[in-house]
């Protein structure tokens, strides 16, 4: 039964051609999961992956953790299979200075360093089995855990190159196929004090609720079943929803659109933003500004989202949204600002970029300069900077006249963070050649006499 799980159950390249190693306890499922696979490694069946068991010593149980660290070794020894310990002896201190359980330190340490591991190609193998599951998923409800959770433990885990082979098979299964191998096991006593949840949920609250309602377990498998069926088909939809909604290059979620085309506004939102370190909470206050009047600036440890009506922008927190002073030649032009290219054009007939500077210059986008004007008087240079309070420019059509960069920006119904990340390119007199994105400037203009034209062009 454990063989044909591990064949079942751990994709075929994996098998064939790859690297697995073992989270090895010593305890009966890891014992169970690494004599399995070393069978099937050392039967002449074409699978050639290679194997290694790993153990993590937290010295929380003293000689008995160094026991258990014996056994994991001498048993790797016998089945001929590599071995890596690492410890960890200073786990409770660690715990308390952050203040955290100690089951959660240990995992968080223990997944941490089998990271290591899977980026350097192995699959890390992990012995949790159907009981360990259905406690999960226990813990989960009670915890009032959605869709996802009530999934219980996944069995493949691509992201984290993590398989869980023996999820279908029961404890008692596992300790038949050690007794008939001849193969011992170690037992950690701290699993039979019912001290922290999951020891309470398994040693207590599970056989009772088998003793009152026998097929209890058949029913929790049933529900985890339909719940993994139920995630996949929401995900398919969420994905399909989100790609209308979020412009991943941009950071922009267009949150008018979102009302329209769900009831759930709140919940497609925190799906979104989730991931870049957003609550459920603040998927709420999103929504309510988005709809509604003002704006508010959210904050998470890598990201923050500006929000007013129907738009919502994230920006990576950890750069800067707009520049500081830079001076920039046309050879580094495009490499210093994102989307920014140039174009030199030799014209005997200026007419047809005179209508174009008219018409793109004032649509923001783009920038007109007659070449030889622009280098003539010295400026063959750009300082590239952020806006100065009270800074004024000559907007192109304006005949010269100058008017507050903050004026322009409101006029343009420039958002609050629009106007927070605003850039201007100046010749390196200082004079606004560009309000970046919204308005070129007058200086410089293509005419009758222009014969080189210098365009810059923002792609958005």
């Amino acid at each position: 039964m454990i063989i044909k799980s591990l064949i079942n159950n751990i994709p075929q390249e994996i098998l064939e051609k790859g690297k697995i190693a073992v989270a090895f306890s010593g305890g009966a499922d890891s014992m169970a999961l690494l004599l399995g696979l070393s069978e099937l490694r050392d039967k002449a069946n074409g699978l050639e992956f290679s194997l290694m068991a790993l153990h993590c010593n937290f010295h929380l149980r003293g000689e008995e953790s160094e026991r258990d660290a014996r056994f994991a070794e001498e048993m790797a020894k016998r089945l001929s299979v590599e071995f890596r310990r690492k410890d960890f002896p200073d786990v409770r201190k660690n715990a308390a200075e952050l203040g955290v359980s100690l089951e959660m330190m240990c995992r968080d340490l223990r997944y941490d360093w089998f990271r290591e591991f899977s980026d350097k190609g192995y699959w890390i193998a992990i012995a949790h089995h159907r009981e360990d599951n259905e406690e999960t998923f226990l813990l989960n409800l009670f915890r009032g855990s959605g869709i996802k959770g009530l999934r219980g433990i996944s069995a493949l885990d691509d992201e984290r190159r993590i398989i869980r082979p023996l999820l279908e098979s029961t404890r008692a299964e596992i300790e038949d196929f050690l007794r008939r191998n001849g193969i011992n096991w170690v037992t950690d006593s701290s699993n039979e004090v019912a001290d922290v949840k999951r020891n309470k949920l398994r040693l207590r609250i599970i056989p009772e609720i088998s003793r009152e309602f026998p097929e209890a377990s058949t029913g929790i498998r049933h529900t985890i079943d339909c719940m993994t069926t139920d995630y996949r088909l929401f995900k398919e939809y969420l994905d399909s929803l989100c790609k209308k909604l979020f412009d991943k290059d941009k950071g922009e979620i267009d949150t008018g659109k979102l009302r329209a085309l769900t009831n759930e506004p709140v919940r497609v939102l925190f799906e979104i933003i989730r991931d870049f370190g957003f609550n459920y909470h603040q998927a709420t206050d999103i929504i309510n500004i988005t709809h509604g009047e003002g704006y508010k600036k959210f904050i998470s440890e890598t990201h923050r989202i500006d929000a007013n009506y129907h738009r919502a922008k994230i920006r990576d927190n950890r750069q800067s949204s707009s520049p500081g002073e830079t001076v920039l030649g046309l050879e580094n032009l495009e490499d210093v600002i994102e989307g920014m290219s140039y174009r030199l054009i030799d014209t005997e007939s200026p007419i047809e970029y005179i209508k174009l500077t008219i018409k793109d210059g004032n649509a923001g986008n783009h920038l007109f300069l007659d070449s030889d004007k622009f280098r003539n008087e010295g400026a063959e240079r750009f300082v590239y900077r952020r806006p100065v309070v009270g800074e004024r420019m000559a907007p192109f059509g304006m005949n010269g006249k100058k008017k507050l960069i903050s004026d322009i920006l409101t006029d343009m119904h420039s958002s609050p963070e629009e106007k927070e990340s605003a850039a201007v390119l100046c010749d390196i007199s200082g004079k606004v050649l560009w309000l970046v994105g919204v308005r070129s400037a007058d200086h410089y203009r293509v005419d009758e006499r222009t014969r080189r034209i210098l365009h810059i062009e923002l792609k958005k």
